[in-house]
């Protein structure tokens, strides 16, 4: 996965306070990645009346990571038939049906992916 470490880097840089608190709780970076993407579903709902571009950028660009990791799993490493249509899964809901809930069902994917 060293093809990731620099997005990873990059990414939590951003998010100084809740990388600390999950990295110290175990957590990975896309774990990190992932529910601060449904943090920033949760600002969108908040804010419904005002501009959310910027919010909507930062999300585009934590879904491509996202992607890129689940691909990268795809093509890297050896799954169970579970585990693959698992990862599947989290990579239809990231392209095609991208909502809060289908990020939490792709978080909910990489608690049970733990390498």
């Amino acid at each position: 996965m060293k093809k990731h470490e620099p997005i990873k880097r990059k990414f939590l840089s951003r998010y100084p306070r809740l990388r600390k608190v999950f990295l110290k709780r175990g957590a990975s970076s896309i774990d990190v990645n992932l529910l601060s993407m449904i943090s920033l579903f949760n600002a969108i709902e908040k804010r419904k009346d005002r501009d959310n571009s910027k919010i909507k950028e930062r999300l585009d660009k934590s879904r491509t990571v996202a992607l890129s990791y689940f691909e990268h799993i795809q093509e890297e490493h050896t799954l169970s038939e579970i585990q693959q249509a698992a990862v599947g899964r989290a990579i239809d809901r990231l392209k095609n049906k991208f909502s809060k809930e289908g990020v939490v069902e792709a978080y909910n994917v990489t608690c049970q992916l733990k390498f």
